[in-house]
C-alpha cells in the first residue's frame, strides 16, 4: 500500500503546486454563493458508479471513499480492491467551477485554468484526441477537460493501465455529459 500512499501524496503536492490557493477575505459572502451553487455540483463517483468501476478495473472494489479541496473545488472519489492484498483501485478527481469559491473564480482560477496549467507542466505528456474538449494522459493518469469541469483519473501505473484509464475516461464523460442534461 506504500505505492499507492505515495501516489497519492505526489498527486496532492502536484495539484497544490499548480493551483494558486487564495484566502476567502470575505467568507460569509462566499458561503452565501456556495450554497446557490451546491445544487449543480456533480459528484465523482456519480461519474463512474462502483459497478463500472469493477468492470473497468476487473475486480471488485470497496464503496468509493469521498475527499475535497474547496478552495480548487475539487471532489476526490477512491475506489480500493476489496481484497486488501491487491494495488488495484481508482480515483476519480472532478474540480468543477461550481465548487469553487467565488474569491478564487474571480481572481481567474477555474478548472479550465488548473487543467491547462497541468498539462503545460507534462510537456512529454501523451495527448488523447477523442475524448472530452481536451484530454492527455501524463502522472498520475488521464486529464480530461469538458466545459467547466477538469477531471483526472488514476489507477496507478499509467503505462501497464492506459487502456483501463482510457474506459474510465469515455465513461465518466458520458455521464457528465448525462449529469449536465
Amino acid at each position: 500500500m506504500n505505492s499507492f500512499k505515495n501516489l497519492l501524496i505526489a498527486f496532492s503536492v502536484l495539484f497544490a503546486v499548480f493551483t494558486v490557493i487564495l484566502d476567502d477575505g470575505n467568507d460569509r459572502v462566499a458561503i452565501a454563493a456556495d450554497r446557490i451553487k451546491l445544487t449543480s455540483l456533480v459528484e465523482p463517483c456519480e461519474l463512474i458508479p462502483k459497478n463500472e468501476a469493477e468492470s473497468i478495473m476487473g475486480t471488485a472494489l470497496q464503496e468509493g471513499k469521498y475527499s475535497e479541496n474547496k478552495k480548487v473545488g475539487q471532489k476526490i472519489c477512491i475506489y480500493e480492491a476489496e481484497n486488501t492484498n491487491s494495488f488495484v483501485f481508482l480515483q476519480i478527481s472532478l474540480t468543477q467551477n461550481g465548487f469553487i469559491s467565488s474569491n478564487v473564480l474571480s481572481s481567474g482560477q477555474n478548472a479550465k485554468a488548473i487543467y491547462t496549467s497541468i498539462k503545460n507542466a507534462f510537456p512529454d505528456r501523451e495527448n488523447i484526441s477523442r475524448i472530452g474538449d481536451d484530454a492527455f494522459i501524463a502522472t498520475p493518469g488521464i486529464h480530461i477537460l469538458v466545459g467547466d469541469y477538469y477531471l483526472a483519473i488514476g489507477a496507478g501505473n499509467i503505462m501497464r493501465n492506459k487502456d483501463k484509464l482510457i474506459k474510465a475516461g469515455d465513461k465518466a464523460v458520458a455521464n457528465l455529459r448525462l449529469a449536465q442534461k
